[in-house]
């Protein structure tokens, strides 16, 4: 079904010449009519590194020397060398041998082909000193290289394109000389090609030549005799679609996410609905819809076309193969469900108790890590079953919530995407809940674990009151321990926040009430300590320290409010006789 989905999306995105693909084209060689160098044009970008996109040939060569004409790198176009290799003899006989059979290749079409353009850019290579020029000295030869001459570009050229297609079937692959077998794709009877010859290029950790979708070189993946990309036969019109829709949605920002060294695509038929984007820049409006399109149901929301299939594929690379790691399809409408779902489970007040906030996809796997490492890398795991609950719904596993915790007793604080993915994980697996549960401080939750951690943060409030800022708070000394084992710690902490309080009745009697009186509320719904707290207990004490300073940051700035409101209200007052 995969396979067919790609053809069905190729088809729809529009036909491109056989053995054609668009690739980023850096640099655009520009000669006269007579093929005098006029320019080397560099249009890359900062959004566009490498350049934008045209159409040219593409083959997959292998260790074989074929050279693209008007669409190749540095080494067939230049016979230029990567600076960082240019002490290694053979890489200079090779970028030889490369650059003498481009030329060839373009004297050829210059002999068959009538167009000026081609004859100028033949002209162009064989009496010009491509050394000599200083505009092409520091080019990347890793690039691709094109030329224009006279606003005309020989690649775009119908008879240079119908003579590649003509090249690349040539005797020892024409359609005469291949099995005839059926089609995996279409399930036509047809010539079936021995080799893919359009390599598939964006999968993290792959070949930067590209690789193969279908291929077999050992005797233990061959059967009844067939070998390469015969074990599972396709046409060439549906091998060619299948590697460019591969490669179009690889590069496409909003139909791919590279996650690790796992590639996501996804893509829809006739609906514009933009999953990608949505999970890795969520934006507030377009969320406020999704959420309000699960009731409202009106136009605009969810529509006839969110009825459409929804297709996603993980990919990862193995050796010179593409390996589908996971295929869903399934519809617009279910996905919205699903990701509807995943943004509310993570939903949760920020810092400051201000507002909700919802996370892309990279803090939230990035929240597992040491911030302050340069080599820790998150886990593709925790990526990939957050975008298994995005896609499929589902409950996120029990070891994300260890990941999380383990990183909060390292770092003895709780931030807004820790709280988050605690969250998501303990609700996810309450499938009762309603998602909107636990976004910010529930004074009605008498869970021992989560009022401790509501406990925890009054202490530590209790002592920056009494003593201003300090190296190391009660928190970032008792954190590990009075989430994990309460009742071992807990007394003690009290005793010295009633020091401290003795202190601020003394010098500030407003805060000691108010924090006083804090303190007593929550003590009221602890019978006693828990000796111990096993895991889903842990983040239930981390969201309870979380909800409690975020409401109490809140309540200290609607003070603070207020009292410049009163202030301000007050009359003015005026001192000496009228």
């Amino acid at each position: 079904m995969l396979l067919q989905q790609l053809v069905a999306y190729a088809q729809n995105s529009g036909e491109l010449p056989s053995m054609h693909s668009r690739k980023n084209v850096r640099y655009v060689i520009q000669l006269d009519e007579s093929g005098h160098f006029l320019q080397c044009l560099d249009r890359s970008t900062k959004e566009q590194k490498n350049g934008p996109e045209m159409l040219g040939p593409d083959y997959k060569r292998g260790n074989i020397i074929i050279a693209k004409p008007f669409f190749d790198d540095g080494q067939y176009t230049l016979g230029k060398v990567d600076p960082k290799k240019a002490d290694d003899p053979k890489k200079k006989e090779h970028a030889q041998k490369y650059h003498e059979q481009y030329t060839l290749a373009i004297r050829n079409l210059a002999a068959t082909i009538n167009a000026p353009s081609v004859k100028a850019v033949d002209s162009f290579l064989q009496h010009y000193d491509l050394f000599g020029e200083p505009q092409l000295a520091d080019v990347d030869v890793t690039a691709v290289f094109t030329f224009e001459v006279n606003g005309i570009f020989p690649v775009l050229l119908p008879a240079i394109q119908q003579n590649w297609v003509s090249k690349t079937d040539d005797s020892a692959t024409s359609e005469e000389d291949l099995p005839t077998l059926r089609c995996i794709s279409c399930g036509e009877i047809r010539p079936a090609l021995k080799r893919h010859r359009i390599p598939i290029k964006g999968i993290p950790d792959g070949q930067a030549t590209g690789m193969t979708f279908i291929s077999a070189n050992n005797d233990a993946f061959e059967s009844y005799g067939l070998e390469n990309s015969l074990i599972a036969p396709t046409c060439k019109p549906c091998s060619e679609q299948i590697s460019n829709a591969f490669n179009a949605l690889l590069k496409d920002q909003k139909t791919h996410i590279n996650i690790g060294s796992t590639a996501y695509i996804f893509w829809t038929k006739n609906s514009d609905f933009s999953f990608g984007s949505l999970i890795t820049d969520p934006d507030e409006s377009e969320l406020q819809t999704l959420f309000r399109s699960a009731y409202t149901g009106k136009a605009g929301t969810e529509t006839t076309a969110d009825e459409n299939a929804f297709y996603a594929a993980a990919l990862s690379a193995s050796g010179a193969r593409v390996v589908v790691r996971d295929w869903l399809e399934t519809t617009v409408t279910k996905v919205k469900e699903n990701l509807r779902t995943y943004f509310q489970l993570q939903s949760i007040v920020d810092e400051s108790g201000g507002k909700l906030l919802w996370f892309n996809l990279w803090r939230l796997t990035n929240s597992v890590t040491n911030s302050k490492s340069k080599v820790e890398k998150p886990s593709p795991l925790t990526t990939q079953a957050l975008m298994r609950l995005a896609l499929q719904g589902g409950i996120l596993p029990q070891w994300i919530l260890y990941q999380v915790v383990r990183r909060l007793r390292a770092e003895q604080k709780v931030k807004s995407e820790h709280a988050a993915l605690i969250k998501m994980v303990l609700l996810s697996q309450n499938i009762g809940k309603d998602t909107q549960y636990m976004a910010q401080l529930e004074d009605d939750i008498s869970e021992p674990a989560y009022v401790c951690g509501r406990l925890l943060a009054v202490i530590e409030s209790i002592q920056r009151e009494a003593l201003g800022d300090v190296n190391a708070t009660v928190t970032d000394r008792f954190y590990g321990t009075a989430s994990s084992a309460p009742a071992s710690v807990f007394s003690r902490l009290l005793r010295g926040a009633q020091d401290h309080l003795s202190r601020l009745r003394k010098d500030r009697p407003g805060t000691y009430f108010a924090l006083d009186t804090r303190l007593q509320e929550i003590m009221k719904r602890l019978n006693t300590f828990p000796a111990t707290l096993d895991l889903q207990e842990q983040g239930m004490f981390a969201l309870g320290f979380y909800h409690q300073k975020a409401a109490d940051r809140k309540a200290a700035k609607e003070r603070s409010e207020a009292r410049k409101q009163n202030e301000a209200n007050q009359p003015e007052t005026t001192s000496g006789n009228k």
